[in-house]
């Protein structure tokens, strides 16, 4: 919820909707300071990959208080050395009715590397792809982390292609 309210608040895309919860200007630093803490919290005690919407949380943070990305990221691959549940949802990309989620490095590449930086994540996500026993869709996300193409998680098709 913390997410929603900010992006609604501070991004500029979406301050013109006539949503009734918004954080005023005045209160933007002490709002942004409490929800990145909540996010620390979360990471550190391995709750906030089942909390909804993590992709947005994440992503909310690395918009607003990038400063706070590399603590969560340490406290994130301390819980799952694998960072699988990271990939999975910081490269969700869009859905498809027959083949499902697709993964795919974010345009903006400052989402990710407020986290790590993409050469690491890349020699991360080589070593992750030697698992033989990996499947999809978890396989799909590590190899979007390489390839510069949406893959789908059901089979790891190719997505399509943006303009």
């Amino acid at each position: 919820m913390a997410a929603r309210v900010a992006t609604t608040s501070f991004l500029e895309a979406d301050r013109d909707q006539n949503n009734r919860v918004k954080v005023t200007d005045d209160g933007r630093e002490q709002a942004l300071a409490a929800f990145a803490k909540n996010v620390e919290e979360s990471a550190k005690n391995g709750e906030l990959f089942t909390k909804l919407a993590p992709d947005l949380v994440l992503k909310t943070l690395a918009r607003f208080v990038p400063e706070h990305c590399r603590a969560v990221f340490q406290s994130i691959k301390h819980r799952e050395s694998g960072l699988d549940s990271f990939v999975r949802v910081m490269l969700r990309y869009s859905f498809d009715s027959l083949k499902g989620q697709s993964y795919r490095k974010p345009k903006e590449r400052a989402l990710i590397e407020s986290f790590v930086a993409i050469d690491t994540l890349k020699t991360h996500a080589m070593e992750r792809l030697k698992d033989d026993a990996m499947d999809y869709p978890l396989r799909a996300a590590w190899r979007a982390v390489i390839e510069e193409k949406s893959i789908y998680g059901k089979d790891g098709t190719f997505g399509e292609i943006d303009p």
